[in-house]
């Protein structure tokens, strides 16, 4: 049997930076109330992916052990896209996958 093991960055590219901004997005939109328009422009991507987020066709659910980190720079993101200030995103995100612990959701069969 042909094992693959993924290295930091993968995990990273693959799992953590995708559900980071599922969760900025959802949060941005559900918490926040604002529009999906306003939303792609601030995350740097297209309505139809933020779209794709928000219903979950995107990313599957990933737990995050930390989630409030992620709340709070949300809530950042939201107080200045309020005020006008621009956020570079990219950076933001990347800092957070640094930081943010996760476990991925498992269904367990036989239990």
């Amino acid at each position: 049997m042909n094992k693959k093991y993924l290295t930091k960055q993968e995990i990273q590219a693959y799992y953590k930076i995708p559900a980071i901004r599922k969760t900025i997005i959802k949060d941005l939109c559900e918490v926040h109330r604002i529009k999906q328009n306003a939303i792609a422009k601030i995350m740097g991507t297209t309505e139809a992916s933020v779209s794709q987020y928000i219903k979950g066709n995107r990313r599957k659910e990933i737990g995050f052990i930390e989630d409030i980190k992620i709340k709070k720079v949300t809530d950042m993101i939201a107080e200045h896209y309020k005020q006008g200030k621009e956020i570079d995103m990219k950076k933001t995100i990347e800092n957070l996958a640094e930081v943010v612990q996760y476990g991925i959701r498992r269904k367990r069969y036989g239990r």
